[in-house]
């Protein structure tokens, strides 16, 4: 159950950002609408577990204390009545503070997420943040002291970035070390009523290509992985108020399964020692079928240009992205 927030709390506006267009929430959120839609939507209590009360965009921690408490109270009260299991925020890396999260507990908030974008100084700067990477580590270390789930958001291909592929390796190391709990992915958008805006329309900003995009997600996502990271979305919601606000860079309404896709394949490609391979069959975690054969079956159609048949299964038994080869058939002299 998720309720959003735009530019409630932020200090300045990020030139990248329009929240209208991306949660496609103009007016504000009242607390009797937090109480109304949460008692609507929100299961008969003992059925809480793996449901969550989220607010997101702006950030809820910068908002005024009186309307973030009021919210906070008309969510906690299906905490208390066993509706939902926990309240889950986004905010900004220099809105965190001992006294916050003291409230923040007392409330039920389980689980805060960080607008980190970048752990590149010079492109948060370029990209007018208003914050650094040391607030966000700062930040960080404080949300795990205090027992809070950590979540960090980062974004590739942003304004200012000279090499977007080794700026997401680096930022993804950098928040890894970090130790979240989550992480989400963002291609960079230009949308309309943006400073982006201006710079995409004055040259000054070339977005990334989705391919581009997809080779720099395949590479921040993979250390997530290997650190044990569990990537909970990868690109932005498809909304209408996204769609009339969009204006350039690399959009795809399946971005996250285009990504998932790649790494799939590249995983493939790595177990596949001989060149003689006629037929492969291989498994994939539960619910990954879709994301390796990919969309427009592309990666049946890439491995079938090498002279390569593709068999695929799901195993329970295996990671989201994990890859196993089953068996394989050479061929023949």
């Amino acid at each position: 159950m998720a309720f959003f927030i735009p530019h409630k709390g932020c200090k300045q506006s990020c030139i990248f950002c329009n929240q209208r267009a991306i949660s496609g929430k103009i007016n504000e959120v009242c607390p009797n609408e937090v109480f109304d839609k949460c008692n609507l939507f929100l299961p008969e209590p003992g059925n809480e577990k793996g449901m969550e009360i989220a607010f997101f965009g702006g950030s809820f921690t910068a908002i005024d204390k009186g309307y973030m408490t009021q919210l906070l109270e008309a969510a906690n009260h299906f905490i208390i009545q066993r509706r939902a299991s926990g309240i889950r925020i986004s905010t900004r890396p220099d809105s965190i503070d001992e006294d916050i999260l003291e409230t923040l507990k007392k409330y039920s908030v389980k689980a805060i997420e960080l607008g980190a974008q970048s752990s590149d100084d010079s492109i948060l700067l370029a990209n007018e943040r208003g914050h650094d990477h040391l607030s966000t580590t700062k930040a960080s270390n404080l949300i795990r002291d205090f027992e809070f789930s950590l979540g960090l958001q980062m974004m590739v291909g942003m304004y200012g970035d000279k090499d977007p592929k080794m700026t997401a390796i680096k930022t993804a190391e950098d928040f890894a070390f970090l130790r979240p709990q989550t992480m989400r992915i963002y291609p960079t958008l230009v949308l309309k009523g943006t400073k982006l805006e201006d710079l995409f329309n004055s040259g000054k900003y070339v977005p990334l290509s989705v391919k581009e995009a997809i080779d720099c997600t395949v590479e921040a996502l993979s250390v997530f992985d290997k650190a044990d990271i569990e990537t909970i979305r990868i690109g932005l919601h498809s909304e209408m108020s996204l769609h009339k606000s969009f204006l350039a860079g690399p959009y795809h309404p399946a971005f996250g399964e285009k990504v998932n896709s790649r790494i799939i394949r590249n995983k493939v490609m790595n177990l596949l020692e001989n060149e003689r391979i006629k037929t492969v069959k291989v498994a994939v975690g539960k619910g990954m079928k879709s994301a390796a054969i990919g969309q427009k079956r592309e990666n049946i159609v890439f491995f079938n240009s090498l002279g390569i048949r593709l068999i695929i299964e799901e195993d329970e038994k295996l990671g989201k992205r994990e890859v196993k080869i089953l068996n394989t058939i050479d061929k023949e002299n």
